[in-house]
């Protein structure tokens, strides 16, 4: 790589780095961008110009915030498959059946991230689409990745560590591993107060046809009911999750070739078959 494109990389690194500062802070002033971040406010501006220049933030008086083009980007990254559609359809079918509020996410780069969330009209909830998690601190990262390779457990543990959020995290290798063992023996992950004190989750993942993880469904809310109600969010959850697995097989089939083994076959071939018999 030659100097021209080594510099433009770092510019561009250096403009994605601010684009999630701002929206890590919901609004923030140059001066404050320029003491987090350690650079010159001249060199703070022009980055920030050019993200507003493209929408992709906004000023709000003295202070830059998110613009809407990031939605409009997000919606079609989530909308990017026909079969996230269909997880939609099961988390909304599975909060219209249960009491608490329910969540499907993906893992990507390590972290999971909400792909979609519903809950009962009127219940206050702890999620939203489009949050970031790490992995060890909740039901669905930690469902996920008790079915991924040792290695790539490691690589990600790595990567972002074992951060606790409350006193219940788990923030050792160790106690993970063990807890990745109950997972895949008892086939679904919990989540006791390990992400946000008083809440608790219970998560399933569902498996592409193919093989490999497509996502984790989780049904969340206060400790007291789910804790109150643990098995029967176990057995809705794995009605959902036969019920998606389904659908992502009858989306994978080939449609124009569904009618293939039961249609008549032609006086040629019908003598061919009976000359191979």
């Amino acid at each position: 790589m030659d100097g021209s494109n080594g510099n433009q990389v770092k510019a561009t690194q250096t403009s994605l780095r601010i684009l999630e500062e701002v929206q890590s802070r919901n609004g923030v002033g140059l001066a404050e961008l320029a003491d987090d971040i350690d650079l010159a406010k001249s060199t703070i501006h022009n980055h920030l110009m050019t993200l507003l220049n493209a929408g992709y933030i906004i000023k709000d008086d003295d202070e830059y915030r998110v613009g809407l083009k990031l939605l409009h980007l997000g919606e079609q990254a989530r909308h990017r498959s026909p079969r996230h559609l269909l997880a939609k359809q099961h988390v909304n079918t599975l909060a219209s059946e249960i009491n608490e509020e329910v969540d499907f996410t993906m893992e990507e780069y390590g972290r999971m991230i909400s792909i979609y969330h519903a809950a009962k009209e009127g219940r206050e909830t702890n999620l939203q689409s489009g949050s970031y998690f790490y992995m060890h601190n909740n039901a669905a990262g930690k469902a996920t990745l008790a079915h991924l390779p040792r290695s790539r457990v490691d690589d990600i543990v790595d990567q972002w560590g074992l951060p606790a959020n409350t006193e219940h995290t788990i923030t050792s290798r160790e106690r993970l591993n063990e807890e990745l063992s109950k997972i895949r023996e008892q086939g679904y992950a919990t989540n006791d107060q390990e992400l946000i004190e008083g809440f608790c989750a219970i998560s399933m993942i569902a498996e592409m046809p193919e093989g490999g993880i497509f996502g984790a469904l989780s049904v969340g809310g206060p400790m007291y009911r789910i804790n109150s109600e643990q098995q029967l969010i176990v057995d809705r959850l794995e009605q959902q999750i036969e019920a998606l697995e389904a659908d992502l097989v009858a989306e994978s089939y080939p449609k124009e070739n569904w009618w293939q083994p039961f249609r008549q076959l032609s006086p040629g071939e019908l003598s061919r078959s009976h000359t191979r018999e």
